[in-house]
Order: structure tokens, then sequence, then C-alpha cells
């Protein structure tokens, strides 16, 4: 495994087309070549795993899990496990209805993502009377170890296995982010603010018209992200709304890259890739989206209305049958 994964890091350096890869394409590749590998052994070798990438511009982490424990977020003191919409199953098992899932995750500054393999928790507490090894159920222990530790690994192994004796392999990966970041100051000024609240109006009563020229006369603090992002946001639907598709493809490149966890945003993205006649980019940002979130409905016709006209028919059809078998899917979105 260790052989094939550094090859497709090999590769990945030192080809172009590898490296201009979305996130979720690249795992999917990645995970696909790694299982033909274990499919080879005839169901007699699975492997789990969790595979990621982490844009350390962005601090969006995009990682799959095959049937490994939960991936943990340590922020602000408190630990938590990632909530994952899909765990995929072990390498080398094949299953032809599995659906590939790509969970992402949003660091903020000062976050440590934790990954551990099985002995974290396989941990004997003790015997019984009859001198059965009692085996720790609570997986939450764990969690208060990643907390007590503050993340250092060090000091995790150490309080893993003052709760018993580790019983499996034990290995953990930490990663943090921007851990020397500095603590940045919201803009305060009246005239910054009145902005803020015009826009939300405007953009609340649909006046996408006005929502425009707010923006563009606005002089927006960049280190201010969260008003930014959504002064941007809010400047993307306009765009999309008064039919200006070539100026919203442009800035829906530079939002989704910049905030890559908005699947809507993705969906939108998608959207006026096809209306500014660019089928193949549509279809590529509409196959990022369903690798996140399969069961969004909209996407689905949207990508089964692109790959009917624009792609392979065959995964047209593929997809109409997954949306026929949702019956109640939500929309994630009702923009248009």
């Amino acid at each position: 495994m260790g052989t094939v994964f550094k090859t497709i890091i090999t590769r990945t350096q030192q080809m172009a087309k590898m490296q201009e890869l979305y996130p979720e394409h690249w795992l999917r590749q990645c995970f696909q070549e790694l299982k033909r590998v274990m499919i080879a052994f005839d169901g007699r070798m699975l492997v789990s795993m969790v595979v990621g990438i982490v844009d350390d511009a962005t601090g969006m982490l995009y990682f799959v899990n095959a049937e490994h424990p939960h991936v943990v977020l340590l922020r602000d003191g408190r630990a938590r496990f990632v909530e994952e919409k899909g765990i995929l199953r072990k390498v080398g098992m094949d299953d032809p209805q599995e659906i590939f899932v790509v969970q992402t995750v949003p660091l903020q500054a000062n976050d440590v993502i934790v990954v551990g393999s099985d002995g974290r928790d396989d941990v004997e507490v003790g015997k019984t009377e009859a001198g059965v090894p009692m085996i720790n159920e609570d997986e939450l222990a764990f969690l208060a170890d990643v907390e007590k530790s503050e993340g250092r690994l060090d000091r995790l192994e150490e309080l893993i296995r003052q709760r018993g004796t580790v019983i499996d392999d034990l290995s953990l990966i930490r990663i943090a982010y921007r851990e020397d970041a500095p603590q940045l100051l919201e803009p305060s000024s009246p005239e910054y603010l009145q902005l803020i609240r015009d826009t939300r109006i405007a953009y609340r009563a649909r006046d996408y018209g006005r929502v425009r020229a707010l923006i563009a006369d606005a002089r927006l603090d960049e280190n201010d992200a969260l008003r930014n992002r959504e002064a941007l946001r809010m400047l993307l639907r306009a765009y999309i709304e008064t039919k200006d598709f070539a100026a919203a493809a442009g800035l829906a490149a530079n939002y989704t890259e910049q905030y890559a966890d908005d699947n809507t945003a993705l969906l939108w993205y998608s959207f006026v890739l096809r209306r500014v006649n660019e089928p193949a980019r549509a279809i590529d940002v509409g196959e990022r989206l369903f690798m996140r979130d399969p069961r969004n409905a909209r996407n689905l016709r949207h990508l089964t209305s692109l790959h009917a006209k624009h792609g392979d028919p065959g995964r047209g059809a593929e997809l109409l049958k997954l949306l026929s078998e949702l019956k109640g899917a939500d929309d994630a979105d009702n923009s248009f």
C-alpha cells in the first residue's frame, strides 16, 4: 500500500495534469488505484484508511474514510468527531453499487485534526473475575484524551496507555492549521457596517441591481473573511439573477477556490459555466459536488442533463437512475 501510494504522490509531483485536478477528483483517482491493487487479493486482505488533502491557502480539508475510526477535530479546546456523510467500504471490497463520497471540513486558524488507527480505542481496561479481558467500549474516551493532551501526540499516546493495555496497532497523525496565525480584528467603521446592512436588505428584497451597485462602491477589508465572504456571495447571486453569466463565472471561480466549503456556490458555478458554453468544466464542477453530496437532487438533474447533451450519456443514465431512487431527496438550493 505504501509503495502504491508513494507512486501516486510521485506521479502527482511530476505531471501537470495530475496537479490541475480538483481535490475531489484527485482523491477519487487515488482511492480507485489503491482499491484496484487490493481487490487483486480477492477479499483475503482488506485495509481501512483515511486519505485526505489540506489546502494550505484556504484551510479546506478534503478526505475519504474507508471504515477507519472517525476523524477528530480539536477546536478551541474541545474535541469532536467530524460529521461524515458517507463512509466507504474497506479497500479490497468490490461493491459496484458503492457511491464515492468526499468529506469536507473548513479549518480555522489553530484547528487541529487527529486521525488514529483502531489501537486508540482497543484498550484492555481490566479483567473480569473469571479472567476474561474487558475491552474499552467508550469511543468518547479518545475525545477526552485529545482534549487533555491539547492535540500533542506524545502526551496523547501516554493518556491512551494510562487507560490500559493497547491490544492493537496504534498509529496517530496530527495536522494543525495556521497555529501561529494572529487574531484578526473585525471592521467597526459605521460606513462599513451600514454597507453590509443595506446590501442584506437589498438582497432579501431580491433587488439584485442595487446589490451590485452597493458592492461595486464598497471598499471591503480583505482580512475580514466572514463579512467579505457574505458580500461576495451576495454579489455572485446578483450576477446570476441579472444574467451576467460571464461576470458570475469569473467570480464563482475565485469564490469557490477561496471558500471551497460552500456546496451551493459549487452548484451555481456549474450552472453559470453551462450558460457561458463551457459544458466540460460545468460537468467537472458538478461531479465535484456529487462526490460531496450525492443526494443533492438539483445537482443530479443538472448533471444528468449535462451528460446527456455534452458528456457521457451512460453516466447520465446512471445519475438519472439514482435520482429516481431518491424519491423525497432534498433540494440543496432553490435559486434557479
